[in-house]
């Protein structure tokens, strides 16, 4: 555990900069895909009943505020697991490859003041997602409160999620499917069971981002003590997991273009089928490890992007077309 105190240490100032780099903007496609695709399936709900509500001023201001709730909620998640790791000790410059994805660290940074800035994001987040809440009604609170209970426990508490197996469950059902369905709630008013379906992909991309993590992170993990699910499966198994939920996810996103009829929305599926298949078989047989971490982040985060982009694009074209 690091023990040393502000006293004993001469901290760098946290500025600006420090503040962008703890929020870990690489690792955002979490928290924008969930919205951009819910509002893609509104506006397709819209579209099918012959209305354009999303286009309106009032349409856009719930977008945009859904958008910057979901981001900096993810945000106070990066900085607080940080913070967390660096006060129990589990990242040090030792045992980080890349001492940028360790910005306390790296930094110098004082631990508290990183913690402020996870309150920040948070504060800010709780204002934009109060307004959308104003905007609505009480379902949208219920929803936020589970988000922002799932920030509160997943690196804080004497048994944060991060140290439990249900870590990438919990990361998948908040920013994937609670965010998405919330997003649509708010913009179409009425709760539709099918988006739950339909944010599949959503739920299973952004668990496999935190299991790639957990997995390159296994014998770092077993030191801190953690359950993690990679811990498990083994190393193996978990790597050959990930790649099959990639597949999941191009199969839930293929069958909605097919389910809706939408020819386009098909095809441009079926072009992702194309171009992440070579993606997923690297996945698969990735050596896994704290060394390789970089490099399995990027090619997870990418694979991310790509299948809920194009799922994004086939939503889109199919419903104007």
């Amino acid at each position: 555990m690091n023990t040393q105190t502000s006293s004993e240490m001469n901290y760098q100032k946290l500025t600006l900069a420090d503040a962008w780099q703890l929020a870990s903007p690489p690792t955002w496609v979490a928290s924008i895909s969930p919205v951009l695709i819910g509002a893609a399936l509104s506006l397709e709900h819209f579209n099918s009943q012959g209305q354009r509500f999303l286009f309106t001023a009032r349409g856009v201001l719930i977008f945009v505020l859904m958008f910057f709730t979901s981001v900096l909620l993810q945000s106070a998640v990066n900085v607080l697991n940080d913070y967390a790791d660096f006060k129990k000790g589990t990242d040090t410059a030792e045992n980080s490859v890349d001492l940028v994805d360790v910005p306390i660290i790296n930094k110098n940074l004082n631990p508290k003041s990183a913690l402020y800035v996870a309150l920040a994001y948070l504060a800010i987040a709780a204002i934009c997602g109060l307004t959308v809440v104003a905007l609505t009604n009480y379902l949208t609170l219920i929803m936020g409160l589970i988000g922002a209970a799932a920030v509160a426990f997943y690196s804080l508490g004497p048994k944060p999620i991060s140290y439990l197996p249900l870590g990438e469950f919990i990361s998948g059902l908040v920013m994937g499917e609670i965010i998405c369905n919330a997003t649509y709630y708010a913009l179409v008013g009425t709760f539709n069971p099918l988006v739950i379906v339909w944010a599949l992909p959503l739920f299973f991309t952004i668990a496999t981002i935190m299991q790639t993590n957990n997995t390159c992170d296994i014998e770092r993990d077993i030191d801190a003590g953690r359950k993690t699910l990679p811990i498990l499966l083994g190393k193996k198994w978990s790597g050959r997991g990930i790649a099959l939920a990639q597949m999941f996810a191009l199969g839930v996103a293929g069958a909605y273009t097919v389910s809706h009829a939408f020819p386009w929305g098909t095809l441009i599926m079926t072009l992702a089928v194309i171009v992440c298949a070579r993606n997923i078989v690297t996945i698969y047989n990735f050596d896994y490890s704290y060394k390789t971490r970089p490099q399995a982040m990027q090619r997870i985060a990418k694979q991310a992007v790509l299948v809920n982009g194009f799922y994004f694009v086939a939503i889109v074209i199919g419903a104007l077309l």
